[in-house]
């Protein structure tokens, strides 16, 4: 455990069970895992005035650092409601995380308590495979995302060798996330808004839209201007098609 995930344990998480939380708040989980879009997602959505951020506020290693720092909280209550006054517009507090970072509340048996009225908006990708070689080359080139306004050069190719079993790996890890968040979700009886990443892809105003009008009860008739460009190329496809051929092995 890194110097992150102790800060965190000891100043929030370990105080989870013994502090009262009071609020009444209506709470909004953006919930994805790596490489599904939930980046250029969130904060598109947030531009539509849903909040003026949508964080990771359970990721124990620079969100909440740099929240922490940002904002301050001796407990947990401290921290949301900073969080709330921070970066909200509207008395729902809005969040995004991925299931290893919400598993310390959801184990812990807290969700109740500490984010009463969950509502849920899930952004899974389809294609794991795709999103497997997503973060293999994010990896290599230490690219995570690319700023709308940003120029981006890699010496990755398409025929370079690339490692068909850690890429496997990730492909699996994918599928039992998924299989975890949904459990989840029943467990909760969450009826999830599902948001595809690959009609995002294909649409992505229309699909924000679409989704902001189920979120906030009325159309939204706004341009939805994107924050950032997709790190797919050929190189993304050609690989993908390598593992394909080796999971079929």
């Amino acid at each position: 455990m890194n110097d992150s995930d102790q800060h965190l344990n000891k100043n929030l998480l370990s105080q989870f069970d013994n502090t009262p939380t009071t609020s009444e708040q209506q709470s909004l989980m953006f919930a994805f895992s790596a490489r599904s879009g939930s980046t250029v997602i969130t904060s598109s959505w947030a531009k539509l005035g849903l909040a003026k951020e949508i964080t990771e506020i359970f990721n124990p290693r620079a969100p909440v650092q740099n929240l922490l720092r940002r904002l301050g909280g001796e407990n947990i209550n401290d921290y949301l409601n900073n969080v709330h006054g921070a970066c909200m517009y509207s008395d729902k507090l809005i969040f995004k995380t991925s299931y290893p970072d919400f598993l310390p509340v959801s184990r812990r048996g807290l969700v109740d308590k500490l984010l009463p009225g969950l509502s849920v908006v899930y952004i899974e990708r389809k294609d794991k495979v795709l999103q497997a070689v997503s973060v293999y080359k994010a990896i290599l080139s230490n690219q995570w995302h690319k700023k709308s306004s940003d120029e981006f050069t890699t010496d990755i190719s398409v025929d370079q060798p690339i490692d068909l079993k850690k890429i496997s790996k990730f492909v699996g890890n994918f599928e039992n996330e998924s299989k975890k968040w949904r459990k989840f979700f029943s467990e909760q009886g969450i009826e999830p808004i599902q948001v595809w990443y690959e009609d995002f892809d294909q649409a992505p105003e229309r699909t924000l839209q679409a989704v902001y009008s189920k979120l906030v009860g009325t159309e939204c008739t706004e341009r939805v201007e994107l924050s950032h460009k997709k790190l797919r190329d050929e190189v993304s496809l050609c690989w993908a098609e390598r593992v394909r051929d080796y999971l079929a092995q």
